[in-house]
């Protein structure tokens, strides 16, 4: 149950009964059957910190007894009562497997000591909620299956099975005498201690996420953690720049609690990038300002713990009457000043240079103390507050803070990586001060600064093409011979904005939604089974040229015909944007997206072009698409 799914060990182990009288030692051999519930080695050796004592024996042993003699149920072709092993092991997880020992296929829990160390702790309730989930595995029949053909089907029905040993694990916990507020703490902790990742991102993982979990266990707070999880799939999307969809994300969470400062900030901060989003070339060079760098929003929760080309004023209004209501909620948001300064420097009605330094200083201020802004923010602030001041002529002030930007992004680059966005908007704006100098020499160093810009930035960005006609010109200004663009430009490092939905209308299907709320607009469709015996459905709308796979969730949207084009989009503000769609030849794909990997989805004969940063599958039959799916899959290991 507890972080991953485990497959099976091919060392000889040592399992011990389940029996009142304590621990029975029995040899056992290897798994009888292909299929387990937990990945990675079950005995992986930790040291002494994790080594197993009679004391985690006398603990465990009662709890999964007590269940055992609770549970009605026996498994198909296991023998009952369980096998109890507790693993040496650093990793937090537990695991069913059944194993052979001379001929008989018994059901084996397996607990690692790291999970009751650092997370169960003396929370037998807990516990309890873990070893019945674990039951749960084996009882429903997860571990004796046949494993499925495609690693989106394994992906898939593995989600299906953690929802279904979690319902078990809870109900028989209750039936054996357990708290329920307990047990539910034991999944708080796994959320909070070990980490989490959005509903969305779980679509390309075999285990659901822990707040997806709550939101079906815990029905007291169910609309809490609904919230939860729209907050943190909104985040994902603020990180893949996918603006949209993060803003209906962070919409939904403030209708339900309209006190969350965080949901209210963000939402601005994903309404002010889809306004600049939307800015082109000629924009940016109306405004006269330097590379701005984005990414200020919150990552976490305390408070419950149409897209137009061009200047769009009403959405810039809507971002900052939302980053101001958070402010109103909470008037010490360091990030939520630090993005209404940027909406100043890309404001409508043109620049304000001053407005935009005034709330960058407070945001500057308040950077100090707050703790809810990573490293890269507080850089990114800095240069922003840099640009506002370059904006306003004020050189020295500049000066002061690029220097400043510089020395804590070589601190960051040390811990974290060695190229960024903000190295690189530095290194723009940085040249574009040093051009305008009457000093020759700081001239050179200005295209210098230009060339190193133009050499590790997406030419599809329009900060690329302002920098190569800055380039250009002083390069004429020194006498220098300039390169061509081509001579700069390359895909080494390209990376893309996953596509999560398809726009038709004024609605939208996306991945990962409730298959109800889908149905709700478009019908029922044609449904029949996508895989026989699963809930697994293949979902057709003929009419419109969108097909779906979905159980409770919509999986994949296939489109079949051109009336749905994808976009397609480098990550970065400001960049071009191209587009898929079906009907494309060959050398028109690959014009657009050059690089990609082969899968399966259902037929594992049946290959696809796989664009894992987009998220879309493409299937060619004689040089032609016939089919563009959205999906999200585990990426290939390389």
């Amino acid at each position: 149950m507890v972080k991953a799914i485990c497959r099976r060990s091919s060392k000889v182990v040592f399992v011990l009964f389940v029996l009142l009288v304590g621990p029975t030692y029995i040899h056992a051999q290897r798994p009888a059957v292909p299929v387990g519930d937990c990945e990675g080695t079950t005995d992986r050796q930790a040291g002494a910190k994790y080594e197993p004592t009679q004391a985690d024996y006398l603990f465990v042993n009662p709890v999964l007894t007590r269940l055992a003699a609770t549970i009605t149920q026996t498994p198909k072709g296991l023998t009952w009562p369980p096998i109890l092993k507790i693993a040496n092991s650093a990793v937090v997880q537990a695991c069913a497997e059944p194993w052979e020992d001379n001929g008989v296929v018994r059901s084996v829990v397996i607990v690692h000591t790291a999970l009751l160390r650092d997370i169960v702790k003396d929370n037998a309730d807990g516990l309890a909620f873990i070893l019945g989930h674990e039951l749960g595995h084996h009882i429903l029949g997860h571990t004796q299956g046949t494993p499925a053909s495609t690693a989106f089907l394994r992906y898939t029905f593995s989600r299906d099975h953690e929802f279904a040993a979690d319902k078990f694990g809870m109900s028989w916990a209750l039936r054996a005498g357990y708290s329920y507020d307990k047990a539910l703490g034991v999944i708080k902790r796994m959320r909070n201690d070990v980490g989490d990742y959005s509903s969305f991102e779980a679509l390309s993982k075999d285990h659901p996420s822990w707040t997806e979990r709550l939101t079906m266990l815990d029905k007291q707070q169910a609309e809490l953690w609904r919230a939860m999880s729209a907050f943190e799939s909104g985040v994902y999307f603020l990180q893949t720049e996918q603006y949209l969809l993060a803003e209906q994300c962070f919409l939904k969470v403030t209708k339900q609690f309209p006190d969350s400062w965080e949901a209210w900030a963000d939402l601005g901060y994903a309404r002010l990038m889809l306004y600049a989003d939307a800015l082109d070339e000629s924009d940016l060079r109306r405004f006269g300002i330097g590379q701005i760098v984005t990414g200020g929003f919150y990552r976490r929760p305390e408070t419950l713990e149409a897209k137009v080309r061009g200047i769009n004023e009403e959405l810039w209004w809507d971002a900052v009457g939302a980053l101001r209501e958070s402010l109103r909620r909470k008037p010490d948001l360091a990030a939520s000043y630090a993005n209404l300064g940027i909406a100043y420097l890309i404001r409508p009605a043109g620049l304000d240079a001053g407005k935009a330094a005034e709330y960058l200083e407070r945001a500057n201020e308040l950077a100090q103390g707050d703790t809810h802004l990573d490293p890269a923010s507080r850089v990114s602030l800095v240069i922003n507050l840099a640009v506002a001041y370059a904006a306003g002529g004020k050189d020295d002030r500049f000066d002061q803070e690029a220097q400043q930007a510089e020395s804590a992004l070589k601190s960051l680059q040390e811990q974290t990586r060695s190229a960024s966005l903000e190295s690189r908007a530095l290194s723009y704006n940085r040249a574009f001060r040093l051009a305008t100098s009457e000093q020759v020499e700081r001239r050179r160093l200005a295209l210098e600064e230009l060339q190193r810009y133009l050499q590790k930035s997406s030419p599809n960005s329009a900060w690329w093409n302002l920098a190569y006609e800055r380039y250009v010109k002083l390069c004429g200004v020194l006498s220098v011979t300039p390169k061509t663009q081509d001579d700069f430009k390359s895909d080494n490092g390209v990376k893309y904005r996953p596509v999560a939905s398809v726009q038709f209308g004024s609605s939208a299907i996306a991945l990962g939604q409730p298959i109800k709320e889908v149905q709700a607009g478009l019908g029922t469709g044609v449904a029949f089974p996508a895989v026989a015996d699963t809930n697994l459905m293949h979902i057709s709308y003929p009419d419109r040229g969108i097909d779906l796979l979905a159980n409770d969730k919509v999986l994949a949207i296939i489109l079949t015909n051109d009336q749905h084009p994808i976009a397609v989009r480098q990550v970065g503000l400001g960049t071009k944007e191209g587009s898929l769609r079906v009907g494309m030849s060959k050398a028109e794909v690959d014009t657009v997206l050059p690089f990609y990997d082969f899968v399966a989805l259902i037929d594992p004969e049946n290959n696809y072009r796989f664009y894992s940063d987009l998220g879309v599958v493409a299937r060619l039959v004689h040089g032609k698409v016939t089919e563009l799916i959205l999906v999200q899959m585990p990426r290939k290991q390389s």
